[in-house]
């Protein structure tokens, strides 16, 4: 069988960029016109009735639906974030300091000259070097930070292992070098990383900026998301609730990489609450996918909860009624006139927007690196792969070297076709 590794990039995966946002003049006279049905209650493809009790149930007090949506709640304009990376490197004892000038030694300084600069523009990466084989602790850590990283940490393993080179200058490891890395890796990400993603790879965006980073074989790559200055029309807490138990820690990690995908680090929404109603769809999307995997990966079940999911990202009821007269007409989903009550009206509105939503946050995810490495960052979320280098570990799940093909298949299609039906809750 052919390894995934290798599979095309599946089409939904397309570059995004700045000038890949909303038409916010357009969704202004949308809401003019729809301001203008609701007062002559006509809504030929939405009943008005379905409307306004979808919109009662985000208003309490007395003033019109379709003129709150005007509004942008200070309690909405949440600022936080922003995300660097992690870098876990190998390296053997009695091969440290690295000889001056050598590949190795050109490539961390190269490495820690980029991570300085990326500093002064406060983005502090992180980097940890484990140490293997017993050594002179102390000059070896000073060799390590004299590079000049910042945010660096060296740790000792095996303190006690004797690596003295043969007569060829070899080192021969024992089976336990790759364990004995991976167990004190896993400690170091679950101490003081709990809330980082693993990677692939540099993400796309990042790549021709970040290029001497890519000059090292690192063990092991992170992405975590940090204080910063980015807004959110929901609170990201909320959000990372929300999410399948593998994410709870996450889920300002996945904020941040949905936001590079949609091209939203300049965005400035001021006082569009359609604009920033459009970015909550497409948070509970990304919500109800990561559900999808958890549920397609055998890990658990679908527990997506649209309702839940509305109140919990501040949805506006009324866009929901707006937005769904479209949705539900090229969906399968049932329409509030069809519905039992106003909450399973509320809930098929709800699912029918995330299904239109789910093609741009998987082309948002495009930058991952393609199927191979989201697949990759979906899997080792749930079972974390340490105790081997990055590259080993992908090739060993991606071509079917350490798994068989049929432990994961229901979640490479999920992957690739975007869902899949052992995904459907």
């Amino acid at each position: 069988m052919r390894p995934l590794l290798y599979l095309p990039r599946h089409a939904h995966h397309k570059e995004r960029t700045s000038a890949d946002r909303y038409d916010c003049a357009g969704a202004r006279e949308k809401a003019d016109r729809l301001l203008a049905r609701c007062r002559s209650a006509t809504f030929p493809s939405f009943p008005i009735a379905a409307i306004a009790a979808i919109a009662a149930h985000n208003h309490t007090a007395p003033v019109p639906a379709c003129v709150a949506v005007f509004r942008c709640p200070d309690a909405a304009r949440i600022v936080t974030m922003g995300a660097h990376y992690l870098f876990a490197l190998d390296l053997l004892a009695p091969f440290l300091p690295p000889d001056k000038d050598s590949k190795r030694d050109i490539a961390l300084l190269r490495a820690a000259n980029l991570a300085s600069r990326r500093q002064r523009e406060d983005i502090e990466d992180r980097f940890v070097f484990l140490v293997y084989g017993a050594c002179d602790q102390e000059s070896v850590k000073q060799a390590m930070c004299s590079y000049g990283f910042p945010g660096c940490e060296v740790r000792f393993v095996a303190e006690d292992e004797d690596l003295t080179p043969d007569e060829n200058g070899r080192i021969t490891l024992t089976e336990d070098y790759d364990e004995t890395i991976g167990d004190d890796l896993g400690r170091w990400v679950t101490q003081h990383h709990p809330g980082s993603l693993p990677l692939g790879g540099i993400l796309t965006t990042d790549q021709e900026e970040l290029a001497s980073y890519r000059e090292i074989e690192w063990w092991w790559i992170g992405y975590e998301a940090t204080g910063g200055a980015r807004e959110w029309p929901f609170d990201p807490d909320r959000f990372s609730q929300l999410l399948p138990a593998p994410h709870w820690k996450r889920g300002d990690a996945w904020l941040e990489i949905l936001a590079k995908g949609l091209a939203l680090e300049d965005m400035e929404r001021g006082d569009l609450p359609y604009e920033s109603f459009q970015i909550q769809v497409k948070a509970a999307a990304l919500c109800e996918w990561l559900h999808g995997f958890d549920a397609a990966s055998g890990n658990g079940f679908n527990d997506f909860d649209p309702a839940d999911v509305a109140l919990a990202l501040d949805m506006d009821r009324l866009f929901i009624g707006y937005q769904a007269a479209e949705a539900l007409s090229r969906s399968d989903r049932s329409p509030p006139d069809e519905c039992a009550d106003i909450d399973e009206a509320l809930q098929e509105a709800v699912l029918a927007l995330t299904e239109e939503a789910r093609t741009d946050v998987l082309s948002a995810l495009g930058v991952m690196g393609g199927d191979g490495l989201l697949f990759w960052t979906l899997y080792a979320s749930i079972w974390p792969r340490y105790d081997c280098c990055l590259d080993e570990a992908i090739n060993g799940l991606l071509g079917l070297e350490s798994v068989e093909y049929g432990e994961i298949d229901a979640a490479w299609q999920f992957v690739q076709d975007g869902w899949h039906e052992s995904a459907d809750p």
